[in-house]
């Protein structure tokens, strides 16, 4: 389903635009997949609980042990709070 790009405008006047954080975390050797459990059995809930909101989640190919994401948040208070 597309929007009109009037009707995405009027979406946008009625939703303030959010502050995005692209982080990048590196686990140990060998402990990508006990990374990916955690976030995934615990981290992700506990980012929405303090009002983040799960965006996107990388893991590159020639980055064995690395993890990419972007979070948002609210604003720069909320960014700050949490």
């Amino acid at each position: 389903i597309f929007r009109t790009a009037q009707a995405a405008d009027e979406t946008a006047k009625e939703t303030p635009p959010l502050l995005y954080e692209l982080r990048t975390y590196t686990s140990p050797e060998g402990k990508r997949d006990e990374l990916n459990a955690r976030f995934r059995n615990h981290t992700l809930a506990l980012f929405e609980k303090h009002g983040m909101k799960n965006i996107m989640y990388w893991l590159p190919v020639d980055q064995p042990n690395t993890l990419i994401y972007v979070i948002a948040h609210k604003d720069k208070a909320a960014a700050d709070a949490s």
